[in-house]
């Protein structure tokens, strides 16, 4: 098994037995795994793959004046994390992992208990965001903050919106999102500059037979 898997890697490093078009998957990898493909990872945490580095990633919640009457609490689904009382624009560590939730306690129960995952009758939804685990190493984030809006109790479940999203480098510093797209094109085009010099290659090779 071992011997035919280095086989069929080495077939993309030999001209002759992998032709360009062969390699254009390959291609399609490596650029899924830089920039481009930064929006396939968010939904897959704890998962760096090489060339990529962590992210610290948190939320904050806000809420009307006619929610008053509870109080918000993110808590795991899983795991041995505790839960964490939402104050009004506070950062809230959450974990796509573990499931993190936010919970709405009505302010006349007894709070959850300290250290421990929620569990119980009250209403309740996932964060519905999914947590940035890694970006490509070069890339300047190094934090995300996403801003949620409590927009209703309703019923069993919470109502949200997305307020907005910041990213921050290693030094606190706010990155703007026209960052993003500067990463993507150079990525297609460094992807598309590597297919032309291995087509040339090649031709070159076909030429000298």
């Amino acid at each position: 098994m071992i011997r035919r898997w280095i086989r069929f890697a080495s077939t993309f490093a030999s001209p002759a037995e992998n032709p360009v078009w062969a390699r254009v998957p390959l291609l399609c990898v490596v650029f899924l795994c830089g920039a481009g493909g930064r929006p396939l990872m968010a939904n897959l945490p704890d998962v760096i793959v090489p060339g990529h580095k962590s992210v610290d990633h948190r939320i904050t919640l806000d809420w009307g004046s006619d929610l008053e009457r509870y109080r918000f609490y993110v808590s795991p689904n899983a795991g041995f994390h505790g839960n964490a009382l939402a104050e009004r624009g506070a950062e809230l560590r959450f974990s796509s992992k573990y499931g993190s939730r936010v919970w709405a306690v009505p302010v006349t129960e007894e709070p959850p208990v300290a250290g421990k995952r929620i569990e119980g009758p009250w209403p309740n939804a996932r964060v519905p965001v999914g947590e940035w685990s890694s970006v490509p190493i070069g890339t300047p984030v190094a934090k995300v903050i996403t801003h949620l809006r409590i927009v209703a109790v309703d019923g069993e479940t919470l109502r949200f919106e997305t307020v907005s999203e910041q990213r921050f480098d290693g030094r606190g510093r706010e990155i703007g999102s026209g960052s993003w797209l500067v990463l993507i094109v150079i990525a297609v085009v460094g992807a598309a500059a590597v297919f032309w010099l291995m087509k040339g290659t090649h031709a070159r090779e076909e030429q000298a037979c």
